[in-house]
Protein backbone atom coordinates (compact mmCIF):
# COMPACT_ATOMS: atom_id res chain seq x y z
CA UNK A 1 0.00 0.00 0.00
CA UNK A 2 2.78 2.43 0.76
CA UNK A 3 4.62 1.84 -2.53
CA UNK A 4 1.26 2.11 -4.50
CA UNK A 5 0.65 5.12 -2.46
CA UNK A 6 4.54 6.48 -2.70
CA UNK A 7 4.53 5.62 -6.53
CA UNK A 8 1.18 7.81 -7.40
CA UNK A 9 2.53 10.78 -5.88
CA UNK A 10 5.92 10.71 -7.61
CA UNK A 11 4.59 10.13 -10.72
CA UNK A 12 1.32 11.59 -11.70
CA UNK A 13 0.08 15.16 -12.69
CA UNK A 14 -2.47 16.66 -10.31
CA UNK A 15 -5.61 17.75 -12.09
CA UNK A 16 -3.82 20.57 -13.62
CA UNK A 17 -1.83 19.34 -15.49
CA UNK A 18 1.47 20.65 -13.01
CA UNK A 19 3.92 17.83 -11.73
CA UNK A 20 4.12 15.88 -9.03
CA UNK A 21 6.77 16.43 -6.14
CA UNK A 22 9.33 13.59 -4.97
CA UNK A 23 7.55 12.11 -1.69
CA UNK A 24 9.48 9.54 0.25
CA UNK A 25 7.17 7.91 2.49
CA UNK A 26 7.49 5.81 5.74
CA UNK A 27 5.64 3.53 7.74
CA UNK A 28 6.06 2.74 10.88
CA UNK A 29 5.91 -1.15 11.85
CA UNK A 30 6.60 -1.01 15.98
CA UNK A 31 5.20 0.80 18.68
CA UNK A 32 5.55 4.76 18.82
CA UNK A 33 5.90 5.04 22.41
CA UNK A 34 9.41 2.77 21.60
CA UNK A 35 12.85 4.69 20.35
CA UNK A 36 12.52 4.17 16.56
CA UNK A 37 15.13 3.10 14.09
CA UNK A 38 14.57 6.57 12.20
CA UNK A 39 17.72 9.40 13.11
CA UNK A 40 16.24 12.06 15.21
CA UNK A 41 15.25 15.06 12.97
CA UNK A 42 14.50 12.63 10.25
CA UNK A 43 11.35 13.70 8.93
CA UNK A 44 9.83 16.98 7.46
CA UNK A 45 6.66 16.28 8.37
CA UNK A 46 4.68 13.21 10.64
CA UNK A 47 0.65 12.94 10.31
CA UNK A 48 -0.76 11.25 13.15
CA UNK A 49 -4.43 10.15 12.79
CA UNK A 50 -6.42 8.38 15.85
CA UNK A 51 -3.02 6.68 17.55
CA UNK A 52 -2.59 8.35 20.40
CA UNK A 53 -6.04 7.54 21.71
CA UNK A 54 -4.49 3.89 22.26
CA UNK A 55 -0.86 4.17 23.00
CA UNK A 56 0.38 2.70 26.82
CA UNK A 57 2.10 6.45 27.30
CA UNK A 58 0.93 8.99 25.32
CA UNK A 59 3.65 11.20 26.55
CA UNK A 60 6.35 9.14 25.17
CA UNK A 61 4.74 8.71 21.95
CA UNK A 62 4.54 12.54 21.35
CA UNK A 63 8.09 12.93 22.82
CA UNK A 64 9.42 10.24 20.00
CA UNK A 65 7.28 11.89 17.28
CA UNK A 66 9.03 15.17 18.53
CA UNK A 67 12.50 13.23 18.10
CA UNK A 68 11.81 12.33 14.77
CA UNK A 69 11.03 15.92 13.45
CA UNK A 70 13.12 18.28 11.93
CA UNK A 71 13.87 20.48 14.71
CA UNK A 72 13.10 23.74 13.19
CA UNK A 73 10.37 23.62 10.94
CA UNK A 74 9.37 20.02 11.57
CA UNK A 75 5.66 19.43 10.86
CA UNK A 76 3.01 17.05 12.73
CA UNK A 77 -0.58 17.31 11.55
CA UNK A 78 -2.81 15.56 13.86
CA UNK A 79 -6.51 14.20 14.31
CA UNK A 80 -7.44 12.25 17.59
CA UNK A 81 -10.68 12.09 19.29
CA UNK A 82 -10.66 13.87 22.57
CA UNK A 83 -12.27 14.19 25.78
CA UNK A 84 -14.96 17.09 26.34
CA UNK A 85 -13.81 19.98 27.68
CA UNK A 86 -15.12 20.28 31.36
CA UNK A 87 -15.76 24.01 31.32
CA UNK A 88 -18.46 23.55 28.40
CA UNK A 89 -21.49 24.24 30.09
CA UNK A 90 -23.94 22.74 27.75
CA UNK A 91 -25.90 19.89 28.30
CA UNK A 92 -25.07 17.20 25.56
CA UNK A 93 -21.26 18.16 25.93
CA UNK A 94 -22.15 17.70 30.08
CA UNK A 95 -23.65 14.37 29.32
CA UNK A 96 -21.15 13.36 26.37
CA UNK A 97 -18.27 14.26 29.13
CA UNK A 98 -19.82 11.61 31.89
CA UNK A 99 -20.68 9.03 29.28
CA UNK A 100 -16.82 9.35 27.93
CA UNK A 101 -15.14 9.15 31.70
CA UNK A 102 -18.08 6.07 32.58
CA UNK A 103 -17.38 4.17 29.08
CA UNK A 104 -13.83 4.54 29.12
CA UNK A 105 -12.83 1.36 30.79
CA UNK A 106 -15.08 -0.59 28.92
CA UNK A 107 -14.08 0.90 25.66
CA UNK A 108 -10.10 0.20 26.24
CA UNK A 109 -11.21 -3.58 26.72
CA UNK A 110 -13.38 -3.78 23.13
CA UNK A 111 -11.42 -1.30 21.26
CA UNK A 112 -7.85 -2.25 21.61
CA UNK A 113 -6.87 0.25 24.27
CA UNK A 114 -8.74 3.07 22.67
CA UNK A 115 -9.16 5.53 25.91
CA UNK A 116 -12.17 7.72 25.23
CA UNK A 117 -11.08 10.76 27.92
CA UNK A 118 -8.05 11.84 26.86
CA UNK A 119 -6.65 15.47 26.58
CA UNK A 120 -4.51 14.21 23.45
CA UNK A 121 -4.14 17.52 21.99
CA UNK A 122 -3.09 19.27 25.01
CA UNK A 123 -0.78 16.67 25.27
CA UNK A 124 0.62 17.33 22.48
CA UNK A 125 1.14 21.29 22.77
CA UNK A 126 3.07 20.53 26.12
CA UNK A 127 5.28 18.17 25.02
CA UNK A 128 6.03 20.16 21.52
CA UNK A 129 6.57 23.04 23.54
CA UNK A 130 4.98 25.25 20.89
CA UNK A 131 1.04 26.54 20.18
CA UNK A 132 -0.07 24.77 17.06
CA UNK A 133 0.23 26.78 13.77
CA UNK A 134 -3.60 25.53 13.84
CA UNK A 135 -5.93 23.82 15.75
CA UNK A 136 -9.83 23.02 16.02
CA UNK A 137 -12.06 20.94 18.53
CA UNK A 138 -15.02 19.97 16.76
CA UNK A 139 -18.24 17.52 17.56
CA UNK A 140 -18.92 14.74 15.12
CA UNK A 141 -22.38 13.44 16.36
CA UNK A 142 -22.54 10.42 14.41
CA UNK A 143 -19.41 9.29 15.87
CA UNK A 144 -20.14 8.36 19.55
CA UNK A 145 -18.27 8.21 21.76
CA UNK A 146 -15.76 9.51 20.76
CA UNK A 147 -17.75 12.57 19.37
CA UNK A 148 -15.20 15.38 20.46
CA UNK A 149 -12.36 16.15 18.14
CA UNK A 150 -9.30 17.76 17.55
CA UNK A 151 -7.15 18.42 14.41
CA UNK A 152 -4.21 20.54 14.31
CA UNK A 153 -0.66 21.06 13.04
CA UNK A 154 1.93 22.33 15.10
CA UNK A 155 5.56 23.12 13.83
CA UNK A 156 8.88 22.57 16.05
CA UNK A 157 10.85 25.70 16.74
CA UNK A 158 14.14 25.14 17.77
CA UNK A 159 16.46 26.99 18.18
Amino acid sequence: VVEEAQKKLNDGLDSTGASSFAVDLECLQQSITQETPFLSGYFDSIICCFTLCSVDDPDRAVEEIKRLLRPSGGTLGFVEHVAVDADIDKPYYRLLGWEQQKLDRLQQLVADNCHLHRDTDKTITRIMGVEPVKQERFLVDNMWPVSMQSCGVIQRRDV
